[in-house]
């Protein structure tokens, strides 16, 4: 798979490195990434999460829960540079999330907890990641995109506080209905239903073929 021994063994060096950081590998695709970039007028960072099941390595130690204490593996957060055309720019960070047995149990706890402390941090790192692409290349038109996980009101005011000195423009598929307008409860205007009553922009329709064993949509 690397392409010669001279490759191998470099592999084997780098997985016998104690003192490796996962920020030393993604740093020279960082800089890259933000080099081709520098060529486009618009570029979509869209950041999710990974999952990596290890539950069938019966002998694997160090691994943390998933959705559930049965199953174990890590997460990993990552963030994706596409252009304008749809031509993929390759990854701009890449963030390891290993839980705990302890973090896991205490899930009853996540509304006290600082959100620096917890696990949807990362949608919040992930967009100052991508704002700092933005600023690196001021010339192109930088959009952060995320899923319904990454509606949190933490990433609005991180967008809030750095607008002064330039930042990234976020594109984020709604899970909390919320107030667009202050005012008294009577006067709030609320996004689910200011969306309802907006007017139509465009449609687009996906071909999604059925494949053996699945049900068509």
């Amino acid at each position: 798979a690397c392409g010669g021994w001279g490759e191998t063994m470099a592999a084997y060096r780098l997985l016998n490195t104690s003192g490796f950081k996962p920020d030393d590998l993604i740093a020279p695709h960082r800089s890259k990434v933000t080099q081709r970039c520098a060529d486009h007028r618009c570029i979509v960072v869209a950041q999710d999460t990974t999952e990596f099941d290890f539950t069938h390595m019966k002998k694997a130690k160090r691994l943390g829960p998933l959705n559930d204490e049965s199953r174990g593996g890590f997460f990993m957060h990552s963030l994706y540079a596409v252009s304008e055309q749809g031509l993929p720019l390759w990854l701009l960070e890449a963030k390891i999330v290993m839980r705990t047995d302890e973090e896991f149990r205490s899930a009853s706890k996540r509304k006290v907890t600082p959100i620096e402390e917890k696990e949807s941090f990362r949608w919040v790192e992930g967009y100052r990641k991508t704002s700092e692409l933005a600023r690196s290349v001021p010339e192109c038109e930088v959009f952060s995109i995320s899923d319904r996980e990454g509606d949190i009101f933490e990433v609005f005011a991180a967008w809030q506080e750095i607008q002064h000195e330039g930042g990234a423009e976020w594109i984020i598929r709604a899970n909390q209905d919320r107030v667009l307008t202050s005012g008294s409860d009577k006067e709030k205007t609320m996004l689910f239903s200011e969306m309802k009553s907006a007017p139509l922009l465009g449609e687009i329709e996906f071909a999604i073929p059925a494949h053996q064993g699945m049900k068509k949509v």
